[in-house]
């Protein structure tokens, strides 16, 4: 396995503002093209720009693997359509107060750990979009 170093706009802090699957990425419409390919060469996955409710956190807000998508409520609707075109999966609204989805799902494509924050509607979107 390659190990690269990268920054992100001086920080090295790349989970905050970069979300990755096995398949794809997500990054803020600003990264800088140096990024997209360190990205695309070494994790060899399709790299979409986006915000995700109007915000570069996208590591943060989102949460998935190959087969969906998890964004918080407040979503734009053109951020999730947008998503929905370029990624060709599942994405999902979480709904509730907790949206910091990065920060409270762990998923791959054989299961998913959720924070006992995250309420019962939470877990059914979370489960119908990853499976």
């Amino acid at each position: 396995m390659a190990v690269t170093r990268i920054k992100f706009k001086g920080t090295s802090s790349i989970g905050v503002f970069i979300m990755a699957t096995d398949s794809y990425a997500i990054v803020p419409p600003d990264t800088p093209g140096k990024i997209i390919r360190a990205i695309r060469e070494n994790l060899e996955v399709d790299v979409v720009k986006s915000l995700i409710g109007e915000s570069r956190l996208v590591g943060v807000l989102s949460a998935g693997n190959p087969k969906g998508l998890l964004v918080p409520y407040y979503t734009l609707d053109e951020e999730l359509d947008a998503l929905k075109k370029y990624l060709g999966v599942k994405v999902s609204r979480v709904p509730g107060k907790m949206t910091a989805i990065g920060n409270l799902v762990l998923a791959n494509e054989k299961a998913c750990l959720i924070s006992p924050e995250l309420g019962d509607d939470a877990a059914t979107v979370i489960e119908e979009t990853l499976d």
